[in-house]
């Protein structure tokens, strides 16, 4: 255990720690503290959390979750910091989160690989592989609280048009083939790739 000179003071608190080698003690916060207003519930960040993992756990875009909180992508989050969620989100305890069976066929990254690039026209196929890579490192079986399979689709925001094509639950969508035409489709319906954050 190293021994300090009796003029060495730490402070600790919610933000960062100060260390200071005089008699005063220095205090640097990260962010000023957040009150949400009536449409959104606050969350308070623990450790490992990120403005992603946060976005994730709510169900919402980072964007949307940075907006929301008038923040940027460099705003520090520190444990204990109080972040601003929508009022319909409900962090750690979530009815509504998928809980899906395992699919009938597991497919290879070589197969989800082929089966996008038999699906997507030439000129797109390359960015849907990219998109693909990030959202589900090429597993066709991945599935978040929200989202499904190869695109990582968000099943409640698009299930009501998915079922004309014959995708009747979200379980469907953990087929390779089924999720590569469903995300075509939301690709053409979005005029973009704005669905997967442009």
């Amino acid at each position: 255990m190293a021994i300090r000179p009796a003029f060495w003071r730490t402070v600790v608190t919610g933000s960062i720690l100060a260390v200071t080698a005089t008699a005063s003690v220095s205090v640097v916060s990260a962010s000023p503290a957040r009150t949400c207003d009536k449409t959104a519930s606050s969350y308070t960040v623990v450790r490992n959390d990120s403005w992603s993992r946060i976005a994730s756990k709510a169900g919402i875009t980072m964007g949307e979750l940075l907006k929301m909180n008038n923040a940027k992508t460099t705003t520090f989050l520190l444990i204990g910091d109080t972040v601003c969620v929508p009022r319909t989100s409900k962090l750690g305890v979530d009815a509504t989160a998928l809980k899906l069976a395992a699919p009938a066929r597991i497919y290879t990254v070589k197969q989800s690989r082929q089966i996008i690039r038999d699906v997507w026209p030439d000129r797109l196929e390359e960015k849907a592989l990219s998109i693909v890579q990030r959202e589900s490192r090429m597993n066709a079986a991945a599935y978040s609280r929200c989202c499904v399979g190869l695109f990582q689709i968000k099943w409640e925001s698009h299930k009501s048009w998915l079922a004309g094509m014959g995708v009747d639950s979200a379980h469907d969508l953990l087929d390779a083939e089924v999720n590569a035409k469903a995300a075509l489709q939301l690709y053409r319906r979005a005029g973009g790739w704005g669905p997967w954050g442009g």
